[in-house]
């Protein structure tokens, strides 16, 4: 998953790296709606791996015109037009309107028509069955009770076991236990089987399917209260952008093939995006973007 950088994508708010020194988002052809849409994206979906910046070329071609020499400063003055943004409470109310948009599931209950869905999926699984067939599904689950019984074992003698380990062995269990009690009416009476082994397995994958919403519950309760404090998600960003571009070899160059530029070194294609952006803007406005960012991030930690 690519990491997106809050600080240093909306920072240089163009792909070439150069910001507007200017006091408001329209003087670099940005409407200061669009502007604020564009912060929120990337603060809220930092995470999400379908969420990437894009960047209109009237943007690109006007950032290109920032002489080198005014580009720490824009760095600087834009900056301080992002943070006042974050820092207002139209942001922060539509931040949390959002996260319980996002990572709240209150009920974790099956309802009927998923049961009845189940347990369709299964009578559907097995019209074609023979005694044939369900006999031999009925040996695999039987044989695995014993190595059920030596890996359990095993887990809880090392340290290893895990809860969803646990919980898939305990399911493996009930299917050992389906297939007992279906064994004997196979020869018998296969109907009385069948019906069995789709009742049984309907139970089990609707216990199976309650578990995982319960799980998933637990997970976005987690995810709620990482994500809660704003200023933890930007501090994260802002780090991550320090860090990133804490090596940059502004000397490295560079050779274009097919239209495309690459670094002769080839390890530096490897590098983090937030690395080649400040490759593209230059020593002094990507010191410029650092020294904003630790001094905001100091303000965060204070």
């Amino acid at each position: 998953m690519k990491s997106l950088h809050v600080f240093i994508a909306m920072l240089f708010v163009t792909v070439c790296g150069f910001a507007i020194a200017y006091t408001e988002f329209k003087d670099y052809g940005i409407s200061a709606q669009d502007a604020k849409e564009k912060i929120f994206q990337y603060v809220s979906y930092q995470n999400e791996p379908s969420t990437g910046f894009f960047v209109e070329q009237s943007i690109r071609e006007t950032c290109k015109r920032i002489p080198p020499e005014m580009r720490a400063a824009a760095v600087t003055t834009l900056g301080n037009l992002i943070r006042e943004y974050l820092e207002t409470n139209d942001f922060k109310e539509r931040y949390e309107a959002w996260l319980k948009q996002h990572y709240s599931l209150t009920n974790t209950d099956i309802d009927d028509n998923e049961k009845e869905q189940i347990k369709l999926g299964c009578e559907q699984e097995v019209s074609n069955y023979t005694p044939e067939i369900l006999t031999t599904m009925v040996d695999m689950a039987k044989s695995m009770e014993s190595s059920l019984q030596s890996m359990e074992e095993s887990m809880v003698k090392s340290g290893e076991m895990q809860p969803e380990v646990q919980m898939q062995i305990v399911t493996m269990r009930k299917r050992v236990a389906l297939a007992k009690e279906i064994d004997p009416w196979i020869g018998k009476d296969f109907d009385k089987a069948m019906k069995a082994y789709v009742d049984g397995e309907s139970k089990i994958r609707i216990e199976e399917a309650e578990e995982s919403k319960k799980k998933l519950a637990l997970d976005m309760a987690k995810m709620y209260e990482e994500r809660k404090d704003p200023n933890k998600v930007i501090a994260k960003q802002l780090y991550s952008f320090i860090k990133s571009t804490d090596d940059i070899d502004y000397k490295a160059a560079t050779e274009e093939k097919n239209g495309t530029v690459y670094f002769k070194n080839k390890e530096y294609e490897s590098k983090p995006g937030a690395w080649k952006m400040g490759y593209r803007m230059g020593k002094e406005a990507t010191d410029a973007a650092r020294a904003f960012a630790n001094n905001w991030l100091k303000d965060i930690e204070n």
